[in-house]
């Protein structure tokens, strides 16, 4: 077995007048992933959707999810679909915000962890409206059943609280975007510390960080995220 280590974070932005979008997916937190030779493949399905869209003048539209699911699966394909739209107003805002959290319970073979993010953000005859979407994806493994500690937990419900409290923030734009990177950053750090092996055996790693930024004004509409593994 070769262990896997760290965190792997695909970050995207693209940003222009009219439009924000933000995509972000996390992979094999301090995990060894290698599935048994001759194993039998059982499918792990996890989808998780938002949507918000505004046509009125000075409205905004708000949604989010935010879940945490085990999977006990040797073939883990989660999906995150969030869409925000804007049509024929002014001043508005649509906000999507999704964040996921899988919790592998057995080793997966790293061919067979295969995450996506699915975004669309859609600004049509809006000079002044903002569509902001954000996908946070996260699949911790650590080679056999694992738990959040109940620290963990008390930290995640707060956050998500943080999440739904956004809606009513008056935040708008790029300052939207940057809170639901913050928490998703923070949802990240509690992985980090507060994921434990349910049957007491000690995983150790360290996490690690890659981001990539898009400023040329591109704004993607989906983003798939590579299933790698830290050397």
């Amino acid at each position: 077995m070769i262990p896997g280590r760290g965190l792997r974070m695909h970050y995207l932005v693209a940003m222009s007048r009219l439009r924000l979008t933000l995509a972000a997916a996390a992979l094999a937190l301090a995990a060894e992933v290698l599935a048994p030779i001759g194993s039998a493949v059982a499918a792990g399905r996890i989808t998780t959707q938002t949507s918000a869209a505004v046509s009125k003048d000075n409205r905004l539209d708000f949604d989010y999810a935010f879940q945490v699911k085990k999977l006990n699966a040797d073939v883990v394909d989660p999906l995150i679909r969030t869409k925000a739209t804007a049509k024929r107003c002014e001043g508005c805002q649509s906000t999507a915000l999704s964040y996921q959290v899988v919790l592998l319970q057995r080793p997966v073979d790293p061919l067979n962890v295969r995450p996506e993010v699915i975004t669309d953000s859609i600004n049509e005859e809006c000079a002044t409206c903002d569509t902001v979407v954000g996908a946070y994806q996260y699949i911790v493994g650590r080679n056999g059943p694992i738990h959040i500690t109940d620290e963990g937990k008390a930290q995640l419900t707060t956050i998500k609280r943080e999440v739904a409290a956004l809606e009513k923030s008056g935040r708008r734009g790029p300052d939207m975007v940057a809170a639901a990177d913050a928490l998703g950053a923070r949802v990240r750090d509690v992985l980090a510390l507060h994921v434990v092996r349910t049957d007491g055996v000690a995983a150790e790693g360290k996490v690690e960080e890659l981001k990539v930024k898009r400023t040329d004004g591109a704004a993607p509409e989906s983003s798939t995220s590579e299933a790698t593994l830290a050397p």
